[in-house]
Parts: structure tokens; C-alpha cells; sequence
């Protein structure tokens, strides 16, 4: 009898003790976002700012909550495969002001898709919110309405473009090598394809390009177009031809890489003739999702040649500007980067790799992708 009023007494001591604790926390959480602004705590920088999360695409995305309560940070984390189902890098913080509340955070899946909505988390103080992706095929994507491309995003910052001296066999329009800075920008994942260009035509009432001698096949890159065929294409869907530096960057990164996919030579990572297997005309975008570039960014080396908006100097690299370069004033031919299926030199799908072209000329190998600068254009 006493040894059960004594488990009673102790029972309701603890039950006792436990609302203290929780009426205690929940002070603090309250009080904290008030004491934070009184005191002029300032959330941490971006690492990278997303100027339209309503319109993002994300892909096996691990998802870091970084809660300021007033006692600890709070980690809510979830993952989710992609449709490649591999592994990613890079880390990509989405800021909010910094008077932001957090009431709710939910994640759900759309298939391969994940979309994100924020709301309050106990009237917390949301310091972070950070998208730590664990696959190449890049962490942020985005959809153009107008055509469905999707786009990855490339962050703000320098890289480092053209060849070095160290890189042997390669030709001197890519010298010499040096540090770029770019402002952020939105890249077509792949190239447009026949498909998508086959809309525009219809849709605007310009006609189809020549059709190559292996048909068109909806899900190829559209081919036979010549430079002033993909910037009516581009201004049509609201974009640009990429400059040769947007180009090169979203293919090799920031860490000075040869390949879209790393230092070595791989021929099942892009769509090549090299060793005398040529595929004999183009492959259906995306079809070496293994060499993709560090954004995500496919086909950035084979298939076809992407148009891009410079003028071509072969010594423009030795006074281009840092930041932001947009080429010569004035041409004769255009720049074209990534090389096409039809080549068997692997040195020649280097990510520094310098292509030109007459801007009325057409061919099976020229093909282009866009590039959107803001989330308004």
C-alpha cells in the first residue's frame, strides 16, 4: 500500500517537473524571435540566391531546416531520389528576410519532383533554409513555361576559363587560361529539341530547318539551324544564346576540370565517334546522364555543337574582360562550344574546347540551347 502511494507521489512530482520544463521551452520559443530583432541578430548570408522558389524543380534533395529557438538549432532533414537515382554535390542556401516567421515547413514528392512550402514553426525565427543536394544531375532546377525546358542553375562567382599552359595538344585560341566572374544565370539542362523547335515553328509560322539524313526523331536536338535560327528560338521563349563563358561554366564547374564529368577521358559519358563506333547521328537529349556537369547541365560535351552568342576572336582571351564577358563587338564567324557525335579525338570534348561558325551556316552537328539571366526575362 505505502510502496504504491509512494510510485503515485513520485509520479505526479515528475508530471510536475515535465510541464515546468515544457512551459519553460515554450517561453523561449516564444520570446526568442522578439529577443532576436531587439538585439539585432543577423541571419546568415546566402550562399546562393533563388530569385523565384515558386518555380523550382528539385531532385533528390536533402532539406536542412535551420531553426533559431533561442536554445538550439533545430534540424529537420528529408530525402528523396531522383529519376537517376545517384549521387549529387553541392550545397545551395535559399534565403529569407530577415524578419522571415516560420509557422509551417512541409516537403512532399511529385514523382521524381520535390516541391517545398514554407510556413512558422512555432513563431521561430527561420535562420536558413538549405538545400544540400546529394547528386551531379544538380540541385536546382526550374521550368520555362513557354517552351518546358528545364533550366539548372549556376551560381554567382568566378571560374576558371580557357586552358593552361600545363594542357598539352590544345589549340591557342584557348589561352590563356584565366579567372572569369559571372553573375548567376539559368541554363537549359540540354539542348532544344526537335520537338520543341517544331512548336516554335508552328506556333510562329517559321519553317522547320532541313531535316538530316537520319530523320527527325522528336526527343534529338534539332539540328540544320544556323545562329539566327536559335536566337529567334531563344527570344521567342523569353531567353538568350548563352555567351561562351555562360557556356563553359555551367560545363566544368568552378574547379577547373576537363571534362563535364571530371580529368579523365570516358567515352560512355557523351555521345562521340571516337574509336570508330560513331553513332551515326545524333542520341535523344540527356542520353549520358553519367556526364553530366557539375549544375547538372547534359550533353555539354557531343551530340551537337551549341551555338552561343559571341562573336569568335581566337585571341580574345588575351584582353576579355573578368567580369561578365560577352565577346568581341564585331565578327566574322560565331562562337560554338561542346563539340558533336561526329568527332573521334576525345582531347577534342575538353570543356575549354573552341568551336566557330558563318552565322548563316547549317549542319547536322549545330544545334544550341538557351539561357534565361533573370527569373523576368
Amino acid at each position: 500500500m505505502e510502496t504504491s502511494i509512494l510510485r503515485e507521489e513520485i509520479g505526479m512530482e515528475l508530471n510536475r517537473s515535465n510541464r515546468k520544463i515544457w512551459l519553460l521551452t515554450a517561453f523561449l520559443l516564444l520570446l526568442w524571435p522578439a529577443v532576436a530583432r531587439a538585439q539585432g541578430v543577423i541571419l546568415p548570408e546566402p550562399i546562393l540566391e533563388v530569385p523565384d522558389p515558386s518555380s523550382l524543380r528539385l531532385e533528390k534533395v536533402q532539406v536542412d531546416v535551420n531553426i533559431s529557438d533561442g536554445v538550439a538549432n533545430t534540424h529537420v532533414t528529408q530525402v528523396f531520389r531522383n529519376a537517376y537515382d545517384r549521387q549529387m554535390e553541392g550545397t545551395f542556401v535559399f534565403p529569407l528576410p530577415k524578419e522571415a516567421v516560420v509557422s509551417a515547413f512541409s516537403v512532399w514528392t511529385d514523382g521524381a519532383k520535390v516541391r517545398v512550402t514554407l510556413g512558422a514553426i512555432n513563431g521561430a525565427c527561420l535562420a536558413s533554409l538549405t538545400f544540400a543536394t546529394s547528386s551531379a544531375m544538380g540541385a536546382i532546377a526550374r521550368i520555362n513555361p513557354k517552351d518546358g525546358a528545364e533550366m539548372v542553375y549556376v551560381d554567382a562567382g568566378e571560374f576558371l576559363m580557357g586552358s593552361s599552359d600545363d594542357d598539352k595538344g590544345v589549340s591557342s585560341d584557348q589561352k590563356p587560361q584565366h579567372k572569369v566572374y559571372l553573375d548567376g544565370y539559368w541554363m537549359y539542362r540540354t539542348e532544344v529539341t526537335v520537338a520543341q523547335y517544331r512548336n516554335f515553328c508552328q506556333v510562329t509560322g517559321r519553317q522547320m530547318p532541313p531535316e538530316p539524313w537520319w530523320k527527325w526523331q522528336e526527343d534529338h536536338p534539332i539540328v540544320n539551324v544556323n545562329w539566327d535560327d536559335a536566337v529567334a528560338y531563344a527570344k521567342w521563349a523569353g531567353a538568350a544564346l548563352p555567351t561562351e563563358a555562360q557556356w563553359e561554366k555551367a560545363a566544368r564547374g568552378t574547379d577547373g576540370r576537363q571534362y563535364p564529368w571530371g580529368n579523365d577521358w570516358d567515352g560512355a559519358k557523351c555521345v562521340n565517334s571516337v574509336g570508330g563506333s560513331s553513332p551515326g547521328g545524333t542520341k535523344p537529349v540527356g542520353s549520358c546522364p553519367e556526364g553530366a556537369s557539375p549544375y547538372g547541365a547534359l550533353d555539354m560535351a557531343g551530340n551537337v555543337w551549341d551555338w552561343c552568342a559571341d562573336w569568335y576572336d581566337a585571341r580574345y582571351y588575351q584582353s576579355s574582360p573578368a567580369p561578365n564577358p560577352a565577346g568581341p563587338a564585331t565578327g566574322h564567324s560565331r562562337v560554338l562550344r561542346g563539340v558533336s557525335w561526329g568527332f573521334n579525338s576525345p582531347g577534342s570534348f575538353r570543356s575549354a574546347t573552341r568551336g566557330s561558325g558563318d552565322p548563316s551556316s547549317r549542319s547536322g552537328d549545330y544545334g544550341f540551347r538557351c539561357v534565361l539571366c533573370s527569373p523576368g526575362q
